[in-house]
C-alpha cells in the first residue's frame, strides 16, 4: 500500500513504493524555506529535489515509473535472448 501525505487543504498525493527496494516507507522531508525530496525510511534512497511537496512526491513516482520501464525492458531483451539461445542450446530454456 502506498503512503498518502495530505500537502494542501484540497489535495492528498499519493507516495508510490520505493523504486529501489520497494517498499511503501517514503517520507517527505524539507520544507521551511529548503526544497522537498522524499526519502526511503528502509533503503535511504533519496528523490529527485523540487521547491514543492507535492512536485517532489511526483519526481519520486516518476522515478518508480522509470524503473519499472527499464525492469521490463530488460525482461523483454532477456526473453529475446534466450528464444535466440534455445534453439542452439536447449539447456538454455530451463533459465
Amino acid at each position: 500500500m502506498s503512503n498518502v501525505i495530505h500537502i494542501v487543504a484540497y489535495r492528498d498525493v499519493t507516495i508510490e513504493s520505493c523504486p529501489f527496494c520497494n517498499k511503501d516507507t517514503g517520507n517527505i522531508s524539507g520544507g521551511n524555506g529548503q526544497l522537498y525530496f522524499i526519502v526511503c525510511t528502509n533503503c535511504q534512497a533519496r528523490g529527485s529535489s523540487d521547491p514543492t511537496a507535492e512536485g517532489a512526491v511526483n519526481l519520486w513516482n516518476k522515478a518508480l515509473q522509470q524503473s519499472q520501464a527499464k525492469v521490463n525492458n530488460l525482461e523483454q531483451t532477456i526473453r529475446e535472448l534466450v528464444s535466440k539461445l534455445t534453439p542452439a542450446a536447449p539447456e538454455v530454456a530451463s533459465i
